[in-house]
């Protein structure tokens, strides 16, 4: 069963929401979702949306999938800046603490002067 989830998730069908809980907390099966889209971090565990590296591959997919990251990932430094280095837009799935920091909002309107209507 393993082998044929990730077989299919390889062939582009990425969707978990198919996927039981226990496939929807695995890393190796969340990632290749996530690679393939990084939306499908929707359909995850929890654990795997608290965690870095699975966040990370989805966001650099999809920087919409930020809005599907456990909290403490859209607190995460690294992680917004990631998601609104791709798009602006990235920092409305911020938590707030996130866009009201001064550093992390400087460098993203240095890059695109738009995101300053984002920053709280």
């Amino acid at each position: 069963l393993y082998e044929f989830i990730l077989s299919a998730l390889r062939s582009g069908n990425c969707k978990l929401d198919f996927a039981s809980q226990s496939l929807r907390g695995d890393k190796d099966i969340v990632l290749a979702a996530v690679r393939m889209d990084g939306l499908c971090l929707e359909d995850a565990s929890e654990a795997m949306k608290g965690d870095r590296e699975v966040v990370l591959t989805a966001i650099s997919q999809d920087w919409r999938a930020l809005q599907f990251a456990s909290l403490a990932m859209r607190e995460d430094r690294r992680v917004v800046q990631m998601a609104a280095e791709k798009d602006r837009r990235a920092l409305l799935f911020a938590a707030s603490k996130m866009r009201s920091d001064f550093d992390l909002i400087s460098k993203v309107v240095h890059q695109d002067g738009r995101a300053l209507e984002y920053a709280a």
